[in-house]
């Protein structure tokens, strides 16, 4: 039963990037809030030498008791370690689920504590490791999550 949600949640957050989601109607601060049949919230990040890009959405599925985050990373990452995300003094470490050509994807729950944490927080740390697993990390700016998170 958990891979058929999986599933499920590939293929929403696969319509909600291929359709635009970023095709922002409001803005609150670093994050771009998009509301359509449902709300999305997310920011596109890139790597600190610009060569690689990566998206992190976080949208409230219909029948979830929490919002679902998805991150977006390019294609030729070190996929065993999988990724690593640090607000303050919580780390969670999350499995790619799959990779399609456009990239791989990460999902994870948004729990009320994982919202306290980001909405007290000015950062959260993405880790990855390239081929040669190296970690490298990734800045995401929490600058208006807080109102941004209430839209869904």
């Amino acid at each position: 039963m958990k891979f058929i949600h999986v599933k499920y949640y590939i293929y929403f957050f696969s319509l909600l990037l291929s359709s635009s989601a970023f095709s922002t109607e409001t803005k609150s601060g670093d994050w771009e809030v998009s509301c359509k049949e449902t709300c999305v919230i997310g920011q596109a990040v890139t790597s600190t030498n610009g060569s690689l890009k990566f998206g992190l959405t976080i949208t409230q599925v219909k029948g979830a008791a929490v919002p679902i985050a998805q991150i977006n990373t390019p294609l030729g990452l070190y996929l065993p370690r999988g990724l690593g995300i640090q607000v303050s003094d919580k780390k969670m470490d999350i499995p790619f689920i799959t990779c399609l050509p456009t990239g791989c994807k990460a999902i994870f729950k948004v729990t009320d504590a994982l919202v306290a944490k980001l909405n007290k927080s000015n950062l959260l740390q993405m880790r990855f490791y390239t081929q040669s697993k190296t970690p490298q990390i990734i800045n995401i700016s929490l600058n208006g999550f807080e109102d941004a998170i209430k839209q869904l």
